[in-house]
């Protein structure tokens, strides 16, 4: 009973949080990505395999922010 309340407490801010902060550094990713290429031509196929090989490093930031806030917010809750 505890295990389930605990989780789907910190459950639905962590969803909610990560999804709004992968967004947001996606968006910085692929502006700064394009600043890097304005310069150097390269094509869609090399953008997206240039993003992909970034998100793992974004999700590694990404995770312990999101993990935090979630328990921060979740367990706070009356």
């Amino acid at each position: 009973m505890i295990k389930h309340y605990l989780f789907m407490a910190v459950s639905q801010v962590f969803f909610s949080f990560f999804l709004v902060l992968f967004f947001i550094s996606s968006i910085v990713l692929l502006i700064s990505i394009a600043s890097v290429t304005l310069v150097i031509k390269v094509s869609f196929l090399d953008l997206v395999q240039l993003f992909l090989y970034s998100l793992p490093g974004t999700i590694f930031f990404i995770l312990p922010i999101t993990f935090f806030a979630a328990c921060a917010l979740g367990l706070s809750r009356p």
